[in-house]
């Protein structure tokens, strides 16, 4: 079944078919409360309000289905850290966009562009270079991988697959810097949805 149609399938099972489109641009910006938190989430919450931007904190987790859908649809460009809640880009209205966050020295990119392109939601990507910015839980990984250093590590980068990519590389905690956000936010809201709504 290709997305297109089990995405009609939840959202009329839903009822969420009479909800209204969208009048405004509205960042659904993933809050996330287990791992992989965005460390200066709030500061970037009010760049966007300050910025002119609707925004919505969505904590995914916390959330029914009902209103994790009924959320997305009301969104026109969803952010988040690397992470499993950017396959939302399925409920996300044709036009829309997703902005997929990527912790410093993540290659797996995972098939987030993929599924935004096959339901015509745009993609792009906020790549994070400065390891600084990174909360590293070095727990994560086997201590023959620490045989060299923490800094080995870090130079290496992540291999292009393996456990690895999804327990130490994949859950940094991340400080995102404003103004690399907020750039990435008004390139993200060139979608054709976005822009139809900027445009009043």
């Amino acid at each position: 079944m290709p997305d297109g149609d089990a995405v009609d399938v939840v959202i009329d099972g839903l009822g969420l078919r009479a909800q209204p489109p969208p009048t405004r641009v509205r960042v659904g910006l993933i809050s996330r409360r287990w791992k992989r938190f965005l460390l200066n989430e709030r500061e970037l919450g009010y760049a966007l309000l300050d910025a002119g931007y609707d925004v919505r904190l969505l904590a995914l987790e916390d959330m029914t289905l009902y209103e994790q859908v009924a959320a997305l649809r009301a969104t026109t460009l969803l952010v988040g850290v690397h992470g499993s809640g950017l396959n939302n880009a399925l409920y996300l209205r044709p036009g829309a966009a997703v902005l997929q966050i990527v912790p410093f020295g993540l290659r797996y990119r995972g098939d987030f562009e993929g599924i935004a392109t096959r339901n015509g939601v745009s993609y792009g990507e906020l790549v994070l270079e400065d390891r600084r910015r990174s909360v590293f839980h070095w727990e994560f990984l086997d201590p023959e991988r620490l045989v060299a250093g923490r800094a080995a590590v870090l130079d290496a980068g992540s291999p292009p697959g393996g456990r690895e990519v999804y327990a130490f590389w994949v859950n940094q905690d991340v400080v995102v810097p404003r103004a690399a956000f907020l750039g990435a936010v008004r390139g993200a809201a060139a979608s054709p949805l976005n822009r139809r709504l900027l445009a009043g």
